[in-house]
């Protein structure tokens, strides 16, 4: 058994019944079949941990270099948190055009708010949170000033 084989079990949740079938769907996309596996495949049926880890016995075959089979184990685990994003129906990734002005006007408020990207800033311009962060600032900036005022008529 490959060092990677050994992670790929401890990785996979084998209680979830859409990451086993996801990954019977990708063993059979990347060249790993076998015709149990394949019946799974087919039916939508719940592929079983002892038919997936004979898959991943093949696909982190000890013939493989261990790069390779290092860089599979990555490709993989990428691959499901992709699907995993994608299927998250609280966030969906899209592109959109931006002049650069307008990126440049998003980075800055980014940065002046302290957020940790882009769509943040344009969710805080939507719910008018950096609106009020501005008013805010100002404000206090405004109480600064006449403390600095009130303290330079005393003198």
């Amino acid at each position: 058994m490959t060092k990677e084989h050994q992670e790929f079990e401890q990785w996979v949740n084998f209680k979830s019944k859409r990451m086993r079938i996801w990954l019977s769907q990708y063993f059979e996309k990347n060249g790993i079949s076998n015709p149990d596996l394949l019946q799974f495949i087919s039916t939508e049926k719940d592929p079983t941990k002892d038919h997936l880890l004979e898959q991943s016995a093949k696909y982190f075959t000890p013939l493989k270099d261990q790069l390779i089979r290092y860089q599979d184990l990555k490709k993989m685990k990428d691959s499901w948190h992709q699907f995993e994003r994608r299927k998250n129906k609280d966030n969906k990734d899209i592109t959109i055009t931006l002049n650069r002005d307008t990126y440049e006007k998003l980075k800055y408020i980014k940065k002046t708010l302290k957020l940790k990207n882009i769509s943040q800033s344009i969710e805080s311009l939507i719910d008018n949170s950096a609106f009020k962060r501005e008013i805010s600032r100002l404000e206090n900036k405004i109480k600064s000033l006449d403390n600095q005022v009130s303290r330079l008529k005393q003198k």
